[in-house]
């Protein structure tokens, strides 16, 4: 008895060291996994030994070697190992999450947006494949599609007053400006005092009382703001347009030249020449910014309505007839805009209202429509020719960093 008892004894021993020889295997990947995200590499590549000898963790040993190769710049590579991630269900979401913030960066947004819908399949909540699927929309001109992302992001940091900014913007953008004015407002309950953040959002929010003929409102917002040339423009256009004329021309004459010839600032200069009669004065400031903004139909309006004041008929007509053409080209660009919302794999649609874009005088927007398809196959030869096209047009234009497919 006394045998087996020390036998019994003996054995509960080695059971109990055996049992705490054995590493946990989990947790060295949460640790390798939490390094990678600190940028921690050597710690990384101490999980990767320790996980690497042990079949059952090969897709965990995979997720951390991914990482190793993106932060040594070979994403093809790290595209490969984050791919095995696939083939368990403990590192699933995170492969096909670090795979789809790959090819974001590489401006593949097509293939972007699908790893990061599985993502979300997997983890509706997980907020960083919707920032980035929010961005990746707005990056092809799906603006519907981002809304619906930053709506998510929303509803998973409350506190965060970034989403509400960017549905600010883009309902503006659409000229939908009582509804922006909702998410702005919402921005401002979250966003710091005094910080920069605060100031994009009441500039937006300001744009849009503007449109909505809420001066004294504009100017009560803006009064808590410092004084810079962009707050003191939207002061001056408050002004003008509640006939304090005299406010708005002391407003004007703090402009720095960084704005002072930006054309909201000077369609308002020319507007408050016109009301004091100097159309000599009003018609020299338009015909030097019309030379730089041939096509800008705040101009042309403006312009026509100058001339017409001045009793030049004939110079009056020719700028409405310019501005109808323009105005015509928006309606087309418009139409194109929500077609392309719909319809996320497009590449000829989008090549066309980069071409709308270039012929109402916008070769920037042009240039951000081709990056656009390009981010929906990079390799399509219209694309390709579009692009070198508009590098030999607009040389002067920054050539963003692309890549192909790997």
């Amino acid at each position: 008895m006394l045998l087996l008892a020390l036998l019994c004894a003996g054995i509960a021993v080695v059971m109990v060291s055996s049992t705490a020889a054995v590493p946990d295997y989990d947790k060295i990947y949460r640790e390798g996994f939490a390094a990678a995200e600190a940028g921690d590499m050597e710690r990384v590549a101490a999980s990767v030994a320790e996980l690497e000898p042990i079949k059952d963790y090969e897709c965990h040993t995979a997720m951390l070697k991914g990482f190793q190769e993106a932060a040594g710049g070979n994403l093809n590579n790290a595209l490969m190992s984050f791919a095995k991630g696939q083939y368990h269900k403990d590192t699933r979401e995170q492969s096909y999450l670090q795979a789809g913030l790959i090819f974001y960066h590489m401006k593949d947004f097509n293939q972007a947006i699908h790893l990061l819908k599985l993502t979300t399949d997997i983890n509706p909540d997980n907020i960083m494949a919707h920032r980035v699927m929010s961005a990746a929309f707005y990056d092809i001109g799906a603006l519907d599609r981002t809304l619906e992302q930053t709506a998510h992001v929303a509803r998973l940091a409350p506190e965060d007053y970034h989403p509400h900014l960017v549905q600010g913007d883009i309902l503006k953008s659409y000229g939908q400006f009582q509804t922006a004015v909702t998410s702005y407002e919402q921005a401002i309950t979250l966003v710091s005092a005094g910080s920069a953040g605060e100031l994009d959002v009441k500039r937006g929010l300001a744009d849009c009382y503007l449109k909505l003929g809420r001066y004294p409102q504009t100017l009560e917002l803006l009064s808590s703001l410092e004084s810079t040339p962009p707050v003191a423009l939207r002061q001056a256009e408050a002004h003008f347009y509640l006939r304090h004329y005299d406010e708005a021309r002391a407003l004007m004459q703090s402009l720095g030249p960084e704005l002072s010839g930006s054309v909201e600032a000077v369609v308002l200069t020319v507007r408050l020449l016109e009301q004091e009669m100097r159309y000599d004065d009003a018609i020299r400031v338009l015909t030097a910014i019309l030379q730089r903004e041939p096509n800008n139909i705040n101009l042309l309006s403006c312009a026509a309505d100058v001339y017409g004041a001045d009793g030049q008929v004939e110079k009056a007509t020719q700028y409405r007839e310019r501005s109808a053409e323009i105005a015509e080209l928006e309606v087309e660009m418009s139409k194109l805009n929500h077609a392309a919302l719909n319809d996320l794999q497009n590449v000829e649609l989008r090549l066309q209202i980069a071409a709308v874009a270039e012929k109402l005088g916008n070769p920037k927007l042009a240039g951000n429509w081709i990056r656009a398809a390009m981010g929906i196959d990079p390799e399509d030869e219209r694309v390709q020719h579009a692009w070198q096209k508009f590098q030999a047009t607009y040389p002067y234009l920054k050539k963003p960093k692309t890549t192909g497919r790997p």
